[in-house]
């Protein structure tokens, strides 16, 4: 996972930015133990796993907008769960999907688009072990359940049943339009040639 410096997270004394949490800090970790998700068990394990790297060179990054005024910046791979309690790729989200905030609650999409980004990014674990069990690499990043580190690195052995189904997103910014323009072109070009 890698978020955007300045992006809080949920820690037992408040937000703290992710890049400030270092190893052995206190941060709230959760798990779908006894609530099932979407429902999150919320409860402070210290940071195993603190990294990132500092603004610089622009690189490719999504942009969501969340619920009435909610930002987040963060790579195409950062795991996020989304309102049906399937945990799925930010490169995956679509405007008419639901993520999930610390209580629990649904909160709509808005907006999803992939621009330049040249700030820092960072990036936090509870533990590197891994069982394959997403319990204890919950976090509430910029108020929504993301996934830890760990859990961006083991990804693909998860569960298919706690995935949510890939699809193609619908991008705005120069990303969706390019894929917009794209489809149109191969839409044509395939009426052209039948």
């Amino acid at each position: 996972m890698a978020l955007a410096h300045g992006t809080l997270i949920a820690t037992p004394q408040g937000g703290v930015q992710i890049e400030r949490l270092a190893k052995g800090d206190v941060a709230l970790f959760g798990s779908a133990a006894g609530s099932g998700l979407p429902h999150a068990t919320w409860g402070p394990r210290p940071v195993e796993f603190s990294a990132g790297t500092p603004p610089g060179s622009p690189s490719q990054a999504i942009y969501l907008q969340f619920g009435a005024t909610q930002r987040l910046i963060c790579t195409f791979d950062q795991v996020l769960l989304q309102d049906d309690g399937r945990l799925s790729l930010a490169s995956e989200l679509t405007p008419e999907g639901g993520l999930v905030d610390g209580q629990g609650q649904r909160v709509s999409i808005q907006e999803v688009s992939v621009g330049l980004f040249s700030g820092g990014v960072h990036h936090i674990a509870s533990s590197m072990k891994f069982d394959p069990s997403i319990d204890g690499h919950l976090l509430i990043a910029g108020g929504i359940v993301a996934g830890d580190y760990t859990l961006q690195l083991e990804f693909s052995r998860l569960d298919p049943s706690k995935k949510a189904a890939r699809q193609a997103p619908r991008l705005s910014g120069i990303a969706g339009a390019v894929r917009r323009l794209f489809g149109r072109w191969r839409s044509i070009r395939a009426d052209h040639q039948a």
